[in-house]
C-alpha cells in the first residue's frame, strides 16, 4: 500500500502485434495522475474510494484486505499523500497495465514519509481505469529517479495458451530465480531506493527468500498478469507484489514490489 512535478515519464510499451496505442498508455498514466491531484486537493481517502476497483486489493496491518471496504472503514486522515507516475507498462490488449514512482506522505506534527508506490489499473467497461491492486515500499528519503532509469521493455507475445496464463504464473511465482528477471525489471523493498536491472534486483535479493503465492490475474490477451501473495525471509516477512509479462522467451518479472 502506498504509504503515503514529473521528472521524467519512461512508458514501457508491450508492442505485439495487437500492441495499444501510445493514447492508451498515456491516458493509462493521467488517471494516475488524476489519482494523486485528488488526493492532494481533498484528501486521500476520497482519492482511493474514487480510483480503487470494486475488487481492488490493499495492505494494511491485516494483510492483503478489499481497499473499498479498508478505506470506507477509515475516518478522513488529516495527512497529505502526493505521489507521481514515473515508469508505467500495459498489456497489448490495452486494458491491463502498472505504473510506479516515488510518494510522499506529509503529516502534521511528524517528519514527512517517503517511498515509492506500485499499481496495477485495469480497464473498465465505461472506459475509465480503476487501481486492481497496491503495494509500494518505504524509504527513508525523498525520492527521486535514478539516471540511468529504464527506457524501454522487452517485446511482448502471445502465449500459446492464454487460457492456461493464471495458473502458469502462480505456478512460476512460488520459484522466481535471476532467470525469471526481465533485463530491466524494477524492484522495490523496503528501506531502499528502487534496485533497476536484473543484476541490482538478484543483488539486493535477502538469502533465504520464499514466496508464497496467493491470487494472480491476467490481460485479456494473456501477456500481462500480476501475482501477489505472502513472502518471507529469515525473521523478516511481508506482502510482495510481481508483474508479469511475456516475451520471445516466455514470461518474464518486470516490476516486483515487497512491503513491510
Amino acid at each position: 500500500m502506498r504509504k503515503f512535478s514529473l521528472l521524467g515519464l519512461a512508458l514501457v510499451l508491450s508492442v505485439g502485434a495487437a500492441a495499444p496505442s501510445s493514447s492508451t498508455i498515456e491516458k493509462l498514466v493521467q488517471s494516475e495522475r488524476d489519482f494523486s491531484a485528488l488526493s492532494d486537493r481533498a484528501d486521500m481517502r476520497t482519492a482511493f474510494l474514487a480510483f480503487l476497483a470494486d475488487n481492488g486489493v490493499v495492505f494494511g496491518k491485516d494483510g492483503a484486505t478489499n481497499g473499498q471496504k479498508f478505506w470506507q472503514g477509515l475516518p478522513t486522515p488529516k495527512a497529505k499523500l502526493t505521489w507521481r507516475p514515473a515508469y508505467a507498462g500495459i498489456a497489448s490488449s490495452g486494458d491491463v497495465g502498472f505504473t510506479t514512482g516515488p510518494y510522499e506522505n506529509v503529516r502534521e506534527g511528524a517528519p514527512p514519509r517517503y517511498g515509492w508506490y506500485a499499481s496495477v489499473w485495469r480497464l473498465q467497461a465505461d472506459g475509465t481505469w480503476k487501481v486492481e491492486i497496491d503495494l509500494g515500499a518505504s524509504v527513508n528519503r525523498p525520492a527521486t529517479e535514478p539516471a540511468d532509469w529504464v527506457k524501454q521493455a522487452s517485446q511482448a507475445t502471445t502465449p500459446s495458451d492464454p487460457t492456461k496464463a493464471r495458473t502458469n504464473l502462480l505456478a512460476m511465482d512460488a520459484r522466481v530465480d535471476g532467470n525469471k528477471l526481465a533485463p530491466n525489471v524494477v524492484t522495490l523493498r523496503e528501506g531502499a531506493a528502487p534496485a533497476i536491472g536484473r543484476a541490482a534486483a538478484i543483488a539486493g535479493t535477502p538469502a533465504g527468500l520464499r514466496l508464497e503465492p496467493v491470487a494472480a490475474e491476467i490481460s485479456r490477451a494473456g501477456d500481462f498478469g500480476y501475482v501477489y501473495g505472502r513472502y518471507k525471509a529469515g525473521e523478516a516477512g511481508g506482502w510482495y507484489m510481481h508483474v508479469w509479462q511475456h516475451d520471445a522467451d516466455g514470461w518474464h518479472v518486470v516490476l516486483e514490489s515487497f512491503g513491510g
